[in-house]
């Protein structure tokens, strides 16, 4: 008989990414997977992470409290809902404030002017 994974503990994903919280063993149809409850850290609200184990690259058990410390360092957030007209105008901006991209006013002005194109 297996015994059931629970921990808490600091979970180092595939491609560099931490996750610390109460690690335990989640069944998802026939698949096996993580589940790590993330505690709720100042402003940031508590989360669940489901992950596949073959994304697991270690895990590390540890106390509550050292598990907190490292959530409360890592700082992981929760999904949000993307606005992506908000993410497009703040690229923008970054790339106006570059000089990689002419603000609108100024491309209207300059149309036909190749030597203000940006590329």
């Amino acid at each position: 008989m297996e015994e059931k994974f629970e921990s808490w503990a600091l979970v180092e994903l595939m491609g560099h990414n931490k996750i610390a919280g109460k690690v335990t063993e989640h069944k998802f149809g026939n698949q096996s997977m993580l589940r790590v409850d993330v505690p709720a850290i100042g402003e940031l609200p508590a989360f669940t992470k489901i992950i596949a184990v073959n994304a697991v690259y270690a895990i590390n058990p540890l106390t509550e409290r050292d598990a907190t410390d490292y959530a409360t360092t890592l700082k992981a957030k929760p999904l949000d809902i993307w606005d992506m007209q908000s993410i497009f105008e703040n690229r923008i901006q970054e790339l106006v404030s570059k000089g990689s991209l002419l603000k609108p006013e100024l491309a209207e002005v300059n149309e036909g002017d190749d030597e203000n194109e940006p590329w």
